[in-house]
């Protein structure tokens, strides 16, 4: 008969999906989330401004409707707040700059140690040029919708 695995020999993604978040982390957290999800929201806006200014033919229309397109995916793909992912994307905004580790003080030490580990192996792959890991959000099997991230955000809000 086949035993249960010991939780030390557990690996460090499950026990990521597992950690358990109280009121004042998942409000630390969103309060978070939120600031870097503006600020790439921000960002959008403004680089879409300035392509909206220079379209003088359909083309340059088309592009930047493929880069709105391309955007809104990614940062879909980026910003999954369901709490079994959570400390990958902060750990992933860490690594684009749009959060700070400062950003999340208030979280256990448990997550903050989670973050960091995963930051430095986003780090490590990066220099390295390998491809995002499968265990990012933008690889959980999510499908596409038709929808701005911040519907997503909420959505996923509500199902956690």
């Amino acid at each position: 008969m086949a035993s249960l695995p010991r939780p030390e020999a557990q690996d460090p993604y499950t026990s990521m999906r597992d950690l358990k978040w109280s009121p004042a982390e998942k409000a630390i957290a969103r309060k978070a989330f939120e600031r870097a999800l503006q600020q790439d929201l921000e960002a959008v806006i403004r680089e879409a401004k300035k392509m909206a200014e220079k379209v003088a033919q359909p083309s340059d229309l088309w592009e930047l409707e493929h880069y709105l397109t391309q955007r809104r995916k990614e940062i879909d793909r980026q910003y999954d707040y369901r709490y079994s992912v959570l400390t990958v994307v902060f750990a992933s905004l860490i690594r684009k700059g749009r959060l700070r580790e400062e950003d999340l003080q208030g979280l256990a030490e448990e997550k903050l140690g989670h973050i960091r580990q995963m930051a430095q192996a986003l780090k490590s792959q990066r220099l390295r040029g390998q491809a995002t890991p499968h265990f990012l959000p933008n690889h959980t099997g999510r499908k596409e919708q038709d929808c701005a991230p911040e519907q997503h955000a909420r959505t996923r809000r509500k199902q956690e």
